[in-house]
């Protein structure tokens, strides 16, 4: 083998080994297949090639021309990278497929032996060995691979992975045609069972909900869309994304749709929010989430120039009712109240257990007199309601109740209005309670 242009003996000849196919980068493979077919026109791959006669055997020899030195060149490189790279993983102690690395180290190792063996004169009748050594490699590597089962192994693991997620997949092309689907989405999504590969989605009959959902999640791939299908108790609420599935250079080749059922844990956000908003035993708000809406509330009617009003009623004697009857007692009659409420007030009314025995009422729209009418209403239906006891005694519920008006659209403090609610309730307490008092306006 010789450069162009130059004659040197055997110990000068430039080395240019000769790697297995695998190591070549596409790029490379496809300008030197250009070069070596169209070599009889310009000879920059192969400068000259002739016979020579060595030990009796007559063989052929060429001399290389400059992209030949370029092109072996890089593999070279290449070939030497990947050993080292070989090596290093070999020397982790925590490595696996040993046996598969020293497999695949020696079949990058001894191409490289074999092409010096070729440059220092110790091959038989100076015929290259490379290609020879490359049919052992091609075996190592075969073993390699067949000996960790990697062809048979790795499609199976993927596809039962893909089987055994709780998340439903679809594969579509860009024209939104079915390639693939796992078990998950058939189960989340039935109308997938009747779907036929190379078939279009939109063809399926989904609901609009989830259509609706696919092409938004599409439009913004990485986001989550939820979305439900049916109403009420009923419905089953989901989440889903998108990802582009590439062909390679920057091309979009197709989606990837992953699904999920968030039913169950949007149940347990609305029975938390339930927890830290309603009162566990009467199912009302509770103190806190009913402050956090009277502010709203306040301004609604300041924007709307409407009254608003406010009432703050407790049970009177309830103690007596606990330590006479029970606690069992004490708590059924706090129900019994929050019943005949409820049958009284009307949608945007505020009403939450304030603490205790006591509850609070805000009433947007309701000025003094109508205020007054309404608690004194409640007030009656609690007398006239009878609860009996589990031993059978009956107890009579009795309320006072203490209101307060801010006159049409003017602008009120919450505590303020507050501290006239408390001051009317004291003022019933010492009229001889069961009975409603209201506070001058503000």
């Amino acid at each position: 083998m010789k450069v162009a242009g130059l004659h040197r003996n055997k110990m000068t000849q430039l080395y240019i080994p000769k790697p297995a196919s695998l190591c070549y980068a596409e790029g490379r493979i496809q300008r030197t297949f250009i070069f070596v077919a169209t070599n009889p026109y310009h000879r920059m791959f192969y400068r000259e090639i002739y016979f020579r006669e060595s030990g009796g055997v007559r063989n052929v020899d060429f001399v290389m021309g400059e992209w030949y030195v370029v092109h072996g060149s890089y593999t070279s490189g290449v070939l030497i990278l990947s050993l080292i790279l070989v090596l290093i993983h070999l020397m982790k102690p925590s490595g696996g497929f040993k046996p598969q690395l020293i497999a695949v180290a020696l079949g990058i190792a001894l191409p490289i032996c074999a092409s010096l063996a070729y440059l220092l004169g110790l091959s038989p009748y100076d015929i290259d060995p490379v290609p020879v050594v490359l049919c052992i490699t091609s075996a190592l590597y075969a073993w390699a691979f067949l000996r960790a089962d990697m062809l048979s192994i790795l499609p199976v693991a993927r596809d039962t992975v893909m089987e055994s997620m709780g998340e439903g997949v679809l594969v579509m092309d860009a024209d939104w045609r079915l390639l693939d689907s796992n078990r998950s989405a058939r189960h989340l999504l039935p109308e997938l069972e009747r779907a036929v590969i190379g078939g279009s989605i939109r063809d399926l009959g989904l609901p609009a909900e989830a259509s609706t959902a696919f092409r938004s999640a599409l439009a913004e791939p990485g986001r989550p869309i939820p979305f439900a299908r049916g109403t009420g108790t009923d419905a089953v609420y989901y989440e889903v994304y998108s990802a582009a599935v590439g062909r390679g250079s920057g091309r979009s080749g197709g989606h990837l749709l992953v699904l999920s059922n968030t039913t169950e844990h949007r149940n347990l956000q609305e029975q938390l929010h339930r927890m830290a908003s309603l009162d566990s035993l009467t199912g009302i708000l509770n103190r806190g989430a009913f402050l956090a809406n009277t502010a709203e509330a306040l301004a609604a009617s300041v924007r709307e120039q409407k009254p608003c009003s406010r009432t703050l009623f407790d049970l009177d004697h309830f103690k007596v009712i606990n330590d006479t009857y029970g606690h069992e007692a004490g708590d059924a009659a706090l129900l019994k109240m929050v019943e005949v409420c409820r049958e009284r007030l009307e949608p945007g009314m505020l009403f939450a257990r304030y603490g205790g025995e006591e509850f609070i009422l805000l009433l947007p729209g309701l000025n003094g007199e109508q205020v007054v009418e309404l608690a004194e209403s409640i007030r009656q239906d609690a007398e006239q309601a009878e609860l009996i006891t589990t031993d059978g005694r009956i107890v009579r519920i009795r309320a006072s109740f203490g209101a307060a008006t801010v006159q049409d659209g003017r602008q009120a403090d919450y505590q303020e209005m507050f501290r006239r609610a408390d001051l009317a309730l004291y003022r019933a307490k010492e009229e001889g309670r069961n009975r409603v008092c209201l506070a001058d306006p503000l």
